[in-house]
Order: C-alpha cells, then sequence, then structure tokens
C-alpha cells in the first residue's frame, strides 16, 4: 500500500503527519501502524494523565455554554497590556502558547482594580483566585517566616520587594490551587492594577484546548487506516 493523503495539515504530530510539497499530509502505511499500535496501548493502561495550566477539570457542556468575559478598553490599554504579556517570562508561560484569539479572549477577561495605601491586595495563606499586573502605583511584598518572631507592627513579615507598573503576582493562582505565598500591599498614594479572575482564565484555555481537540479529531477521522479507532483512542493519538 502507497503513502495515505490526509488534506488537512495537524501540525502538532509530526511523528504521525508530514506535508509533501503541496501541502497535502503524507503517512507511510508502518507510521499509521505505530500511531495505531501506540493509541491502542494508551488506551489500553489508564494511567499517566496530563494536566496543564490551571488543570481543574471542566465539564463539556459548561465549555460550550460558558460566556466569555469582555471588559471594553481603549486601545492603549490593550496595548500595553500584550507588550507586558510579551515581556514577561512568567505571563509567557501562562499566555505564550495562546492563539491570537485566545489571547484576546484573555485580554477582554482582564480587568481594571484601583486601590489605595495601605491596601492588602493579596495576602500570605489566603487561596489564590487572580493575577495582578501593576497599571500605576507601587505595592510592597511582604513574606513571613515560620518560626521567625515578628514584633508588633510587622505581622506581614519582612519586606522582601517593591513593585511597580508592568509588574506582576499571584501567577502561580492561575497555575495551581495553591495559597498564596505572600502578602502585598499597596505602597503609593494611589495603584491602578489589570486583574485577572482564574475561573475565565481556566475556562477560556479549556475552550482553547477543546477546539483544537475537536480539530485535530476530525483531521485524523479523514485518514482510512484510523477509522476503526474509537473516540477514546483517537483523543490518546491527539495528546
Amino acid at each position: 500500500m502507497g503513502p495515505i493523503t490526509c488534506t488537512q495539515k495537524c501540525g502538532r504530530h509530526k511523528e504521525l503527519l508530514a506535508a509533501d510539497d503541496e501541502g497535502d499530509v503524507v503517512l507511510e502505511e508502518d507510521e499509521v501502524q505505530d500511531a495505531l499500535a501506540r493509541a491502542r496501548m494508551h488506551a489500553a493502561s489508564a494511567g499517566g494523565r496530563r494536566r496543564g495550566i490551571a488543570a481543574a477539570s471542566v465539564a463539556k457542556d459548561d465549555i460550550r455554554t460558558y460566556k466569555k468575559p469582555h471588559y471594553p478598553k481603549d486601545v492603549a490599554t490593550e496595548q500595553k497590556i500584550i507588550e507586558v504579556i510579551k515581556a514577561n517570562d512568567h505571563l509567557q508561560v501562562l499566555f505564550g502558547h495562546l492563539d491570537q484569539s485566545s489571547l484576546r479572549d484573555v485580554i477582554n477577561a482582564v480587568y481594571t482594580r484601583e486601590a489605595k495605601e495601605g491596601e492588602d491586595l493579596i495576602r500570605q495563606g489566603d487561596e489564590g483566585d487572580c493575577l495582578y499586573i501593576i497599571s500605576e502605583g507601587n505595592v510592597d511584598v511582604f513574606v513571613r517566616r515560620q518560626g521567625v518572631d515578628y514584633p508588633s507592627g510587622q505581622e506581614k513579615g519582612a519586606k522582601v520587594a517593591t513593585l511597580g507598573s508592568a509588574s506582576l503576582f499571584g501567577e502561580l493562582a492561575l497555575m495551581y490551587s495553591t495559597p498564596r505565598s505572600a502578602t502585598v500591599s499597596v505602597c503609593s498614594s494611589h495603584c491602578t492594577l489589570w486583574r485577572l479572575d482564574r475561573e475565565p482564565f481556566k475556562m477560556l484555555l479549556a475552550q482553547q484546548s477543546q477546539s483544537k481537540f475537536e480539530l485535530h479529531t476530525g483531521w485524523l477521522e479523514e485518514v482510512d487506516m484510523l477509522k476503526t479507532l474509537n473516540v477514546y483512542e483517537l483523543s490518546r493519538l491527539c495528546e
């Protein structure tokens, strides 16, 4: 049997799909057989789950019915947020893999938070539920160490940093369900921040992942030799 051609590309699966000069995807028979074997092995062994950022599972019905939040912003504000995302390594971990449409959805989900001097934006030990990016103003970061007896007036712990415009904090709340590791307090007369909550971020990631999954599954279903795979086996192959 000769090469098997699929008229769509699936760039993630380079070990399985390779484009010819005309842009079609060509699969050799031995490659397809290897892929079939791997998919069936994955399906037979129910171990080894893979979890991404904001790893809590999301029901498909919730993904389909979720209404994306949209907080209007002027062009200058949107551009500034994009610049912060592109310039910050921490934010690249969170957002760098998103396509333009999904990145736009994330920016739309960011909203403004105003705070006054002395206000605690996050407190060490509390459950984290959002990420902050500083637009204007400054904040102090305090860490309280276990076993250290702090004097009166220093209950927040020792000051370890001062952050200004374009800095971010709280990003671990989007990645993991972990308690806050520091207290962050406003130290300027006023502070304007951009806030992204974990729930919309999780849902937007789930929507993008589901869309890509359905697209890649559709491509693979066009290949004759993969039509013997069931839905679960195809899903493992897409991973």
